[in-house]
């Protein structure tokens, strides 16, 4: 096989996959971030050059890059950051408990503390945590657990006092506040938990350029190379183009993404890019 091109990459002795149609290949070398071609190992190693790199795949499976085609990107990098709550890390009310502790204990007093990833299903005692288990765990910091699913969180004592609920507190259209024997028991569902993240401080731009480096190569570990973030500006409205912009000029977006504006009336920031020329037609 001769191409007059000597290859940049071959990856060899392989399971390579190359759609339903071409099936499993043995061998593929790539030439300037393409492939020129596909075929038995001795096929490839013909196109072998001095500065070829050689990958002897040993028999693995290997795969295009796979394409995300719906997900929050930067909010999963921000929220990798937060206390693991999830069935794993934390499956019982106490080991939960134990560790919103800790993160408490390096934070400064009054900074909020947040947590992610619980199920009240799989937890040891079959319920929501409570305003109160999350009140002994930090009394003096505001504290936001919020459900695998997203839909549902808790916020303890300090955390409601800032965002001003109360058990007369009016609710929002859409939403959930606990209440039980009269009293506010933490939980907050879907819109109602807009009332606490309105007063907490917004993230900067350095800490959404960290949430996308930190969530893309979180997906770079699946072979995911390619996503969509399907909200942009949910977690920080229209600085978040910025932060995309920064990460990419830095080296710091580990994957290609396709951005979708979030359009939700009140939290809109397609004029925004309208008006920055980002948008057109």
């Amino acid at each position: 096989m001769a191409f007059g091109i000597e290859a940049d990459r071959i990856l060899i002795n392989g399971r390579i996959w190359r759609g339903r149609e071409e099936g499993i290949s043995e061998a593929l070398a790539v030439w300037q971030g393409k492939v020129l071609a596909t075929g038995s190992t001795a096929d490839m190693l013909s196109l072998k050059g001095p500065a070829t790199e050689v990958i002897d795949l040993e028999g693995r499976f290997a795969t295009p890059g796979l394409i995300d085609n719906h997900l929050h990107l930067i909010a999963t990098g921000i929220a990798m950051g937060f206390v693991d709550a999830t069935p794993a890390a934390a499956p019982t009310v106490a080991a939960l408990t134990r560790a919103i502790a800790e993160r408490a204990a390096s934070t400064p007093k009054g900074g909020w503390v947040r947590a992610r990833g619980y199920d009240q299903v799989k937890l040891d005692t079959g319920r929501h945590p409570t305003r109160e288990d999350l009140d002994r765990a930090a009394p003096d910091h505001p504290v936001y657990l919020t459900r695998a699913c997203g839909h549902v969180s808790i916020a303890n004592s300090r955390a409601l006092e800032l965002a001003g609920i109360s058990e007369a507190t009016p609710v929002p259209d859409g939403g959930v506040i606990g209440i039980t024997d009269g009293k506010l028991n933490g939980l907050l569902a879907e819109n109602a938990q807009n009332l606490v993240k309105a007063v907490m401080p917004p993230a900067t731009t350095e800490e959404l350029i960290d949430g996308i480096e930190r969530a893309g190569r979180h997906l770079l570990s699946f072979g995911i190379t390619s996503c969509m973030d399907a909200a942009v500006g949910h977690v920080a409205g229209f600085s978040e183009i910025q932060a995309y912009e920064m990460a990419k000029l830095s080296g710091r977006l580990p994957v290609r993404v396709w951005l979708t504006l979030l359009g939700d009336p009140g939290v809109s920031i397609v004029e925004d890019a309208w008006r920055a020329g980002l948008l057109s037609g």
